[in-house]
């Protein structure tokens, strides 16, 4: 395939760039070459799998999926892009493009939405419904943050009308109860296992 093909290339120089300005130079054509890409007919169902750098995690109901990158800076830090990729079978292309604030996002406890989002690379996705309540996604991320430190983080994802909507107080348990999303951070030197228990029905 010939977008993969440029695409793979595309996130090799990206990695292989020695300075921000040219990592972002880079990372921008990779963008460009994406959206391309996701132009083409029925590209909801082509999986990006050679495209190692790129999580591609997509909702059980096959309504939606995100696509999450990131680019490391010289200074150890990362900034992260994404997608949420609409599934329209034939119709028109629908993307919401996921664009990282972090640096701007005084409280990290806060709502928000694709414009004002709080980067990370997704590795799972469960959909959650209860009630009468609209259905919501917890999303499993992983944030990597300075040279000393990684982030992982358990956003909540809903869809309001045409609004993607990042947060919601949905966590159980006092030291839960007033957040939208949950956060962890621990030194680079420890490894932390976050994932989704389906027999336990819980985050362990």
């Amino acid at each position: 395939d010939v977008f993969q093909d440029s695409l793979i290339r595309i996130s090799t120089a990206t990695i292989a760039a020695e300075t921000d300005i040219k990592k972002t130079a880079s990372n921008s054509t990779f963008v460009k070459t994406l959206v391309e890409a996701l132009k083409m007919p029925n590209s909801f169902s082509y999986p990006f799998d050679s495209l190692k750098n790129v999580s591609v995690i997509k909702s059980p109901d096959k309504s939606f999926r995100i696509l999450s990158w990131y680019v490391q800076q010289e200074n150890g830090t990362y900034r992260y892009f994404g997608t949420i990729q609409m599934n329209t079978g034939n119709g028109p292309l629908k993307l919401y493009p996921l664009i990282d604030q972090t640096d701007n996002i005084t409280n990290a406890n806060a709502v928000i939405n694709n414009q004002k989002w709080f980067g990370a690379r997704y590795y799972e996705m469960v959909p959650v419904t209860s009630g009468n309540r609209k259905p919501y996604y917890v999303l499993l991320g992983w944030k990597g943050n300075t040279p000393s430190t990684t982030k992982k983080v358990i956003e909540i994802l809903s869809f309001d009308q045409e609004q993607v909507i990042f947060g919601a107080p949905v966590f159980e348990g006092k030291e839960f109860k007033e957040k939208n999303r949950v956060i962890f951070e621990y030194t680079k030197s420890n490894a932390m296992t976050l994932k989704v228990d389906q027999k336990a029905g819980m985050i362990v």
